[in-house]
């Protein structure tokens, strides 16, 4: 998402090795990586992070985690002032892939953005939407590619986010993202303790899981 934005010039990097568990955005999800990549100080947002093996502008995965209710995917004010679309715990798969592709646009002040095919997937064990896209943005010659996996866990969103070169970058990284995004494990945030003479109620399925469900068949 932030590949053709200028990298931040402050950040710190911080080498993931391969092979360890790792916890992100926050401690929201971990992942286990399967080569080594660089981790980004500077947080698109208050519980994500940004990965690169081989520089911002050549791969970049991004990991939104535990989105509430109201908020945007990216913060306020991190690249664009214009108003981001904000998240709502009701939204349908195809609500998620127009408030990426939104967002995108806004960011990214691009003409040329399409997004691609639009399918069930599984976010770790967890069901959520799998959507590819395609962009050129403004003052650069290159196509990317990119590929999203997004859920709705406990009336948060979570979203893993790859993006690359169409150009040998893309296809080099996507296998081993992929592999990362089976073997997610979501971490959502503890619940505020109840008084043990309340009883919890069961969580009814929202509509995203219904949607979800109905397009497996």
């Amino acid at each position: 998402m932030l590949a053709s934005l200028a990298a931040p010039a402050l950040a710190d990097w911080v080498v993931m090795e391969s092979g360890a568990e790792v916890k992100v955005a926050k401690g929201t999800m971990t992942v286990k990586p399967g080569a080594e990549w660089n981790r980004s100080s500077q947080r698109p947002s208050r519980r994500s992070e940004a990965w690169t093996r081989d520089g911002i502008n050549l791969n970049e995965l991004t990991f939104f985690g535990a989105i509430n209710e109201g908020e945007s995917i990216l913060r306020q004010g991190y690249t664009t002032n214009e108003k981001l679309p904000r998240f709502k715990s009701d939204m349908l798969p195809t609500d998620i892939t127009e408030m990426f592709e939104a967002t995108n646009r806004m960011v990214l002040q691009s003409p040329v953005f399409k997004m691609g095919k639009v399918e069930p997937a599984k976010l770790g064990k967890h069901d959520g939407v799998r959507f590819s896209y395609n962009y050129s943005a403004q003052a650069e010659d290159i196509e990317r590619r990119g590929e999203a996996v997004a859920a709705i866990v406990e009336g948060k969103l979570y979203i893993v986010n790859f993006v690359a070169p169409s150009l040998h970058y893309f296809d080099a990284g996507i296998g081993e993202v992929r592999t990362m995004v089976e073997g997610i494990t979501i971490n959502p945030p503890k619940a505020k303790a109840v008084d043990d003479g309340k009883k919890k109620k069961k969580r009814k399925p929202s509509s995203f899981d219904v949607m979800i469900e109905a397009a497996k068949k």
